[in-house]
């Protein structure tokens, strides 16, 4: 028992940053006692034993949250295996572990997660909820099922952060939404708040730039950051300030967005926190690209943000930093360097990951793409950059706003470069000329209204419905046949 009230009351009060240096000392002292003695025993000869030893996991697994909280997600990650193998060689099928597990599989998706692998860290937070759930069926009060519902709905706020990372925004909201309503019967007002941050950056994602739909997502995060704020709880404040600084770059409001973000730096440099000092840069250099000042994103902001995403082997901050870098370097009409970038970004983010082979982001790999069509349409190399074009249609499931409209505004370009006649060209016939043209037009209007409505298309040409239907099914002309030629004979 012993263990098992240490692990608690220091988890919780970790939670609520509330431990002082010193605690962690001598938690780490501690840990790394247990994880000699762990690896020495044998397997516990009585339920005795077998308690004592999962409540020794349970307190490693509270130093391995601060190994990751710390940054050092290799020797977190290493903990996490040890625990696991333990829990497999010397405790099941005897015990379930079934809390402990859960609590072990939720640190490796966080680590996962802080390391840009996101399809292995939804697979880690949903062991979490199986571990979970499943203890309830033989622990099924009231006090229980509350613990099990806080405890699932926030690895289903992991799980929806990461489907919106990777681009699947619909899904994320779906399950964002199921998290909070899990979580809504508990008193755990700093985790709701939590679930609402991750709410409103789901939301963004369905407004465009300088969307009035920003308004309402604003307001939401604006109400958790005041809720990190009063408690105080300076972590998730930091990261509320994130939030919040993403949503007022993509409303245009620029100075509000650097004001958030020097919050974001404060904390992060006192912490050491290298993804998030990343993150900040980051967002700081698309500030400055929005701005026009792209000599300064590249010169001041974007190397300090690879740098400590590469020391930190942040793969996902390292895609970003070099996209981003990549449309620092198309505002300055480097076009072959910012292909370039682009490449380094794509490198990362395709990396294997599992058998599936999933790459890091789909949501970057899109984005990716349509800045190669960019840069290639930049340089008038037409046909590459419709390849890429195509493989951005290739990808399902992305429904990130700005991106749908960065690639309309591209298909835009590519129609206005597309209807050209070569001087060269020796068939000059105006029927099939206009034909042409009439048809280009047509699908020019399509793209512009993202409509297929024949009312909208006409009005768009300033044509009747009528005419619109003969411009896209032209008949062909038929000769008339000679006129008889009238005599006085045949006159009536």
């Amino acid at each position: 028992m012993y263990y098992k009230a240490l692990s608690i009351s220091l988890e919780f009060r970790d939670y609520l940053g509330a431990l002082s240096d010193k605690e962690k000392a001598e938690l780490a002292e501690t840990a790394r006692d247990l994880l000699k003695e762990i690896r020495r025993s044998r397997v516990p000869s009585d339920p005795v034993e077998s308690e004592r030893l999962k409540e020794q996991l349970r307190l490693v697994c509270v130093h391995a949250n601060q190994r990751y909280r710390d940054g050092e997600y290799d020797k977190a990650r290493s903990i996490t295996d040890t625990l696991k193998q333990a829990i497999d060689e010397k405790l099941r099928p005897t015990s379930k572990c079934r809390t402990v597990l859960g609590g072990i599989y939720y640190l490796e998706g966080k680590v996962l997660r802080n390391t840009g692998n996101y399809p292995d860290c939804e697979k880690s937070l949903s062991e979490s909820i199986e571990a979970y759930t499943a203890w309830t069926r033989d622990n099924s009060s009231l006090e229980n099922i509350t613990l099990a519902s806080y405890k699932n709905a926030m690895s289903l706020g992991g799980i929806a952060w990461c489907k919106n990372m990777r681009g699947f925004n619909r899904v994320a909201l779906t399950i964002i939404n199921a998290a909070r309503l899990l979580i809504l019967p508990t008193e755990w007002g700093l985790d709701k708040a939590h679930l609402d941050m991750i709410y409103a950056d789901i939301r963004r994602t369905f407004a465009g730039e300088n969307d009035p739909a920003l308004k309402d997502a604003i307001a939401i995060a604006r109400n958790s950051y005041d809720v990190f704020d009063a408690h105080p709880h300076e972590r998730l404040r930091s990261r509320a300030a994130f939030t919040l600084a993403l949503l007022y770059f993509y409303a245009g409001e620029y100075v509000k967005a650097e004001e958030s973000l020097k919050i974001v730096k404060e904390f992060s440099s006192q912490k050491k926190e290298a993804r998030w000092l990343a993150n900040a840069h980051i967002l700081l250099s698309r500030v400055r690209n929005k701005q026009g000042a792209y000599s300064n994103a590249l010169e001041q902001f974007l190397p300090e943000a690879i740098k400590k995403a590469e020391e930190s082997d942040l793969d996902d901050r390292i895609v970003l930093a070099y996209i981003v870098k990549s449309e620092s370097l198309l505002g300055l009409g480097q076009y072959e360097e910012a292909i370039e970038a682009l490449g380094e970004a794509q490198k990362v983010n395709d990396k294997a990951s599992g058998k599936n082979k999933e790459v890091g982001s789909e949501r970057n790999k899109g984005w990716i793409f349509l800045n190669f069509a960019k840069s290639h349409l930049r340089r008038g190399e037409l046909g590459t950059s419709k390849y890429y074009l195509d493989q951005w249609r290739e990808l399902r499931g992305i429904k990130y706003k700005w991106l749908l409209d960065f690639a309309d505004a591209l298909e835009e370009e590519h129609m206005a470069s597309d209807f050209i006649i070569s001087r060269k060209v020796s068939d000059l016939s105006w029927e099939k000329r206009k034909a042409e043209l009439a048809r280009w037009l047509i699908k020019l209007a399509k793209v512009q209204l993202k409509s297929d409505d024949k009312d909208a298309i006409a009005n768009k040409l300033k044509v009747t419905t009528k005419t619109l239907g003969h411009l896209q099914n032209p008949r062909p002309k038929q000769l008339r046949s000679p006129r008889k030629k009238r005599t006085k004979k045949n006159d009536p």
